[in-house]
């Protein structure tokens, strides 16, 4: 609860500045990260050891009103003059390298670099061109066929955004859907693909191919917008698609409980009469026991697991217990990444439901799915 982690934070604030010594400035710099200001130090050796003082003071266990509690510190350290001449650009490298630190696994520091630098400077730029790229028609899904495993039979379709910038092409969603995120973005973005993608649907069903699912990821911070089951609800509405041939696909990470009323927020998406799914499954720490309380109708198998079929009999035995796991839920269950023919035979003896992966399809524009469609789907 908050008394406790604001017990947690005046711990560590007076660790930190037993660390640093009186001659050093600490300050809370919001949520769970601290600023510390370094002036008393004349070596880049006596630097280093300030810095291992502080990494080994927060590997200690504090004690909150009896019990223990561990935590773990990512440090990022930028240098006057060299990574900036203002408290403004200090922090702003500090920042990034504690990101690189984070990164790298934890429980370490990380200087500033020039790579960090221009990391910051291409991500402040992609920034800025994203805030116009709807307005611009930059963005565009492409979409990937869904397999039944058994017959081959072509039964959904994920849609997948890109970014087309001009002079420097497509750029994938994970060089840019964290910035979305973290500017807000997202929501905006999220709609556009939503929108976008039960459309594009909706005319593929007014072709001939009425029985296609189309399949559509969510961001956590949609998740959070507590207007989010009206939008999709409007959204179906204006585009004319029954609520049935949409699946929404929610990372396992929102399963662990870091969402108040995840589960009331899924039923209601759920009475709306689409379908929900979990996807990259096997790769979080997801409880098994909060994941059997969720209104989920499907689990996508991570490629990783996938492609590891191939490799030795743990991967294998791995893939059978995820596919045991769903029959036993009673949930479908679709293998991500499938790129090999021993991979398609080893998923249609374990009876898994539905395949995706360059073995049957590459991620495309909406127009060749079409002609796809019609060459496998239509007499």
């Amino acid at each position: 609860g908050h008394s406790m982690g604001d017990l947690l934070l005046k711990e560590v604030a007076q660790s930190l500045l037993s660390a640093v010594g009186c001659r050093n400035t600490v300050s809370r710099f919001g949520g769970d990260e601290f600023t510390v200001l370094l002036e008393d130090f004349s070596s880049s050796a006596e630097l280093i050891a300030i810095l291992d003082r502080l990494i080994d003071t927060l590997s200690k266990p504090f004690i909150l009103k009896g019990h223990r509690a561990f935590v773990t510190a990512s440090i990022g350290v930028s240098l006057y003059p060299q990574d900036g001449t203002n408290t403004a650009t200090l922090i702003k490298n500090a920042d990034a390298s504690m990101y690189h630190a984070k990164g790298q696994g934890k429980n370490r520091y990380v200087f500033c670099s020039q790579k960090a630098k221009d990391e910051i400077s291409g991500k402040t730029r992609l920034s800025n061109l994203l805030y116009r790229a709807i307005e611009k028609e930059q963005l565009l899904l492409h979409y990937q066929p869904q397999v039944d495993t058994k017959s081959g039979r072509i039964v959904g379709c994920e849609a997948l955004i890109r970014w087309e910038l001009p002079e420097q092409g497509i750029i994938m969603p994970a060089d840019f859907i964290p910035l979305a995120e973290q500017t807000g973005l997202i929501h905006s973005i999220g709609e556009w693909v939503l929108e976008t993608a039960c459309r594009q649907n909706k005319l593929w069903h007014e072709m001939g191919f009425d029985e296609l699912r189309i399949a559509v990821n969510l961001s956590l911070q949609q998740l959070k917008n507590p207007k989010f089951v009206q939008l999709v609800d409007e959204i179906l509405s204006r585009t004319g698609l029954p609520a049935r041939y949409l699946e929404l696909e929610i990372t396992e990470s929102v399963t662990n409980g870091s969402i108040i009323n995840i589960v009331e927020t899924l039923e209601r998406l759920k009475a709306l009469g689409l379908s929900i799914s979990i996807d990259d499954f096997g790769t979080e720490y997801s409880s098994l026991s909060r994941l059997k309380h969720l209104p989920i109708d499907r689990i996508k198998m991570d490629m990783q697991f996938v492609q590891g079929i191939d490799q030795d009999d743990k991967n294998r035995a791995i893939s059978k217990v995820i596919i045991g796991f769903a029959k036993n839920l009673d949930l479908k269950i679709t293998a991500e990444g499938v790129e090999t023919d021993s991979q398609k035979e080893f998923l249609s003896q374990r009876l898994c439901d539905e395949s995706q992966g360059f073995y049957y399809f590459h991620p495309m524009p909406a127009d060749q799915v079409e002609r796809i469609l019609r060459e496998r789907l239509l007499p």
